[in-house]
């Protein structure tokens, strides 16, 4: 049995307003085209798909509504499993399909592709629980009733719909029977159904009917009834989270004890593409449609009465936006909304488009805001016997466009906003008639509606309204964009304008003239990228706006076809059909672009600013005198200097360079050193991320450029050691407050270079910085003189509050006698750090003159290396033990002098 939407079978059907209302000439054509059968092939079995034309600027399913399956009573050909019940012979033991001489006597819960489920009999009780349908688009799932017009009946069992390309259609899901589509389900539908409870009957379920998982159609159903107890919701369908693409159409939704549709309440994320439209919504304990959560919501074509009634919750609604939530982009369209007190509430939203509805009895307000949200558009809406049109008259928050509006028949205000939201709104062309006049462009005079009295408000030859309007073509255009959909319509779905201008209201004067329209056809020559939008149908001089959008690797280079050029996007005049090309370049080579701020310039390697996909290129920081480098920052971030870069697309890079920081230093003296030396120290921060560093100079320094050698602790919470002009480092070393570090650099005057290792308090040495250049500032320097502590408290650096301390410094100069120490009061010999990572520092200290032998042996008492063999004076002094060749693990140092005194320390040495 194929269902046509003039099928109603003795119940409402929206369906009705369709053949009412949209009879206009160049409708005719969708009547005709709703009986068009087109022939599809499933398996061994014949499906029929029905053209569905769906409600204005909603986009047709995929999916769900078109298909069936021809059921040819006592055929075996077309179900692969038939479901009786009440059939004496029914059982479901080595039966696993059923035929009508022997049918299964429960549903089977795992269909595969292709099957045809047919169910007879009744009712099913306590049949709960998931059933799983794994349909392809070539070979559907159908789990159906033998008609419409005769559901079996399945009672007090919660349905769970899972698979994916399945309909479930012609079932009466009744007392406590709710029907939810799971999460991972994808292209299902629920058609010609009736989810409902006993009238007067409490204890459903909420919601009766939930929506989730993707690309899922709920169509020409009738949920009525359903009430878990008084003052507790239960609504008839709810679009619930992670839901995407849901489709509600052409239903019959009354007397639920909530919402008669609601998009769900805390809910992340919640739906998204969600289509309401064509249904008939009324009587509902909460509101007809109550949008929460949801993003890119599309209501047209819905007939939303009798909401006079209050709930425990207060007044209730035919379409209430963001009573929870702030729903984003929410389209309201071609809708009539009567018999109510508020029409549209909108409490929280961000950005909502009202665009072609009918508001009439309504008790009090036809559109009112309620809480916060950002720009209302209203157009082209027809408001008759309204007490007031739209109302906002204290919160700021709000702003409107209301164009093309008709006022007519208003008790109180036609528009009623506050001194704030006046200022930031536009109110322009619409037609006033015993109502309050407002705004520019304004017409004051009687629309002359065809028949009030069968409330068709469409307009008569000679009305005001007719040519009156402006055109609001951005509105239309951004719809079409985002959602490939023309809504350049009026309520009976004619083309605007039909005349030069936009009539003002709901209704375009029609003279039975159609206007010309052309298609324009947007493709994409060979690969590359995509156009958008991809074509549709304009009024003659429409101006269309076409946009390239390059794949990766790919740029645009220009248009071919009917027209030419390079713009993007571009302006098309729509004077006739056109066709349009867009021609896409591969993209062989990438753009390193390179940004300074501050003062200093950038090195590239190689030196070019066009490179092959894939190049590695290396880019040097140079601060300016005065400067330093901060930090790298858009395709390229940290603070490492020199930095490489990929090029596997196009790039741009930028180095931030600031003033070096200007307060006083800590400055002290030191034995002057000319050659090659070693100092060693320990230091900490007493805040987290200070900006402080400690310096060597032969000048006592007045500036940062004055440090040859410079160690910072950095703003970042990292260590770093200067490189000629910049900061970084050869390891990656975090620091806190108060966190100890010993020091150990080894500079080498002669060829102005220096190295460094740190060592945090408890763990092994790190290479920090490995011969690093001075600094270029002071020129070549002779000798180190002073040792400088500088910080910096200026809040624009980001340094905290806090000092660098440094204690314990010492300088080696190979084996030679420290004369700043004392004479030892006692022999010693000692290293630092243990364990140590490749190199270790050993201590010992003479009384009297001798000769002395330093060495190394290993865990087995072997040998392994002589430091030093020398007659030494009195004195303390120091040595480097370098371990890179050896393996890990324990040695001994061992002192030996000529007066027979032995001494022995166990070091670690760690990798």
């Amino acid at each position: 049995m194929l269902h046509s939407i003039f099928n109603f079978d003795g119940k409402e059907r929206v369906a009705e307003k369709f053949v009412s209302y949209r009879l206009g000439m160049t409708n005719i054509q969708h009547l005709f085209k709703a009986l068009i059968v087109i022939f599809l092939i499933l398996s061994s079995k014949n499906v029929y798909a029905q053209e569905y034309v769906p409600p204005i600027g909603i986009p047709a399913p995929e999916f769900g509504i078109n298909e069936t399956v021809e059921n040819v009573y006592g055929s075996d050909t077309v179900y692969t499993h038939y479901v009786d019940n009440t059939h004496p012979n029914a059982t479901d033991t080595d039966n696993p399909y059923g035929t009508s001489q022997k049918p299964r006597k429960t549903i089977p819960r795992n269909i595969p592709a292709g099957s045809v489920v047919e169910i007879h009999g009744g009712p099913y009780v306590s049949i709960g629980g998931t059933y799983t349908m794994q349909g392809t688009a070539d070979k559907p799932v159908f789990v159906r009733g033998i008609a419409d017009s005769t559901r079996p009946q399945i009672t007090k069992s919660p349905i769970r719909l899972d698979g994916s390309y399945f309909i479930v259609e012609n079932l009466d899901f009744y007392d406590k029977s709710t029907v939810y589509f799971r999460t991972t389900a994808r292209y299902g539908s629920l058609r010609h159904s009736e989810v409902h409870n006993p009238i007067g009957q409490t204890g459903a379920s909420n919601p009766t009917v939930s929506v989730t998982g993707k690309y899922i159609v709920v169509y020409d159903c009738e949920i009525h009834d359903n009430i878990r107890e008084p003052d507790v919701d239960c609504h008839g369908i709810q679009a619930s989270n992670y839901g995407e693409h849901i489709w509600i159409l052409e239903n019959n939704i009354y007397k639920n004890g909530g919402d008669g549709i609601q998009a769900c309440h805390m809910c992340d994320p919640g739906p998204r593409y969600l289509y309401i439209g064509g249904n008939r919504i009324h009587r509902d304990a909460e509101n007809a449609i109550d949008l929460k959560y949801a993003r890119d919501v599309i209501i047209s074509e819905n007939k939303l009465y009798d909401y006079l009634h209050s709930s425990n919750t207060g007044i209730v609604s035919p379409i209430v936006v963001g009573s929870d939530g702030a729903p984003t982009r929410v389209w309201i369209l071609f809708n009539e909304i009567y018999d109510a007190k508020k029409g549209i509430r909108i409490e929280e939203v961000d950005d909502v488009w009202i665009i072609g509805n009918v508001f009439h009895d309504l008790t009090e307000t036809g559109i009112i805001p309620e809480k916060k949200g950002t720009t209302t558009r209203v157009i082209n809406n027809t408001f008759y016997n309204v007490r007031t049109g739209i109302s906002e008259p204290w919160r700021e928050t709000f702003s409107f466009l209301i164009y093309n509006n008709i006022f007519a028949s208003i008790e109180s205000r036609s528009i009623h906003l506050g001194g704030a939201v006046t200022a930031k709104s536009e109110i322009s062309n619409n037609l006033f008639w015993d109502a309050s006049i407002h705004g520019e462009n304004a017409v004051n005079a009687d629309p002359m509606f065809k028949n009030i009295s069968t409330y068709d408000f469409s307009l008569l030859a000679g009305s005001s309204a007719i040519d009156s309007g402006v055109a609001r073509g951005g509105e239309i255009y951004d719809y079409l964009v985002r959602y490939g959909q023309d809504i350049g319509r009026d309520f009976m779905n004619e083309i605007r304008p039909q005349g030069n201008e936009w009539d003002i209201g709901a209704y375009e004067y029609v003279t039975g003239t159609i206007p010309v329209q052309y298609e324009i056809t947007a493709e994409v020559e060979g690969t590359g990228g995509s156009v958008w939008p991809q074509g549709g149908k304009f009024t003659e001089n429409t101006q269309v706006q076409l946009t390239a959008r390059a794949s990766s690797r790919y740029r645009f280079d220009h248009w071919s076809g009917d027209t030419s050029g390079t713009d993007n996007p571009l302006t098309v005049t729509m004077n006739s059909d056109k066709t349009i090309s867009a021609v896409f370049k591969q993209i062989t080579h990438f753009t390193l672009t390179v940004h300074v701020s501050g003062r200093g310039r950038v090195d590239v390697q190689p030196d070019s600013a066009s490179f092959e996909g894939g190049t590695e290129v290396t880019l040097t920081a140079v601060p300016d005198s005065g400067e330093q480098f901060i930090k790298w920052k858009d395709d390229l971030s940290g603070t490492a200097n020199p930095q490489k870069i990929t090029m596997d697309t196009d790039k741009t890079v930028t180095a931030v360079f600031t003033p070096e920081p200007t307060e006083d230093f800590v400055i002290d003296t030191m034995e002057t050193q000319t050659g090659s030396f070693e100092a060693e120290w320990t230091a900490y921060a007493t805040a987290d991320k200070v900006d402080g560093v400690i310096g060597f100079s032969e000048q006592s320094p007045s500036s940062y450029g004055d440090l040859s050698c410079k160690i910072l602790f950095n703003n970042s919470g990292y260590l770093a050691v200067s490189d000629s002009s910049a900061y970084t480092s050869d390891a990656s070393v975090a620091y806190t407050a108060f966190q100890k570090f010993h020091f150990r650099m080894s500079v080498d005057i002669s060829r102005q270079t220096y190295s460094v290792w740190v060592t945090p308090e408890g763990e092994n040495e790190i290479l920090l910085a490995d011969e690093y250049a001075f600094h270029p500032s002071p020129g070549y320097i002779d000798s180190i003189k002073y040792r400088s502590v500088k910080m910096s408290f200026d809040p624009q650096w980001g340094g905290a509050e806090g000092m660098v301390e440094i204690t314990d410094f010492d300088i080696i100069t190979g084996f030679l006698n420290d004369d700043n120490a004392k004479i030892p009061e006692e022999y010693s010999l000692n290293s630092y750090p243990n364990p140590f990572n490749s190199s270790v520092v050993i201590r010992f200290g003479l009384l009297k003159t001798s000769d002395i032998e330093l060495s190394i042996y290993n865990a087995l008492g072997q040998k392994i290396t002589t430091l030093l063999d020398d007659k030494l004076p009195a004195g303390s002094y120091k040595t480097n033990w370098n371990a890179l060749g050896y393996a890990s693990g324990i040695y001994i140092v061992r002192l030996q002098t000529s007066n027979r005194l032995v001494m022995s320390r166990k070091i670690v040495y760690l990798k």
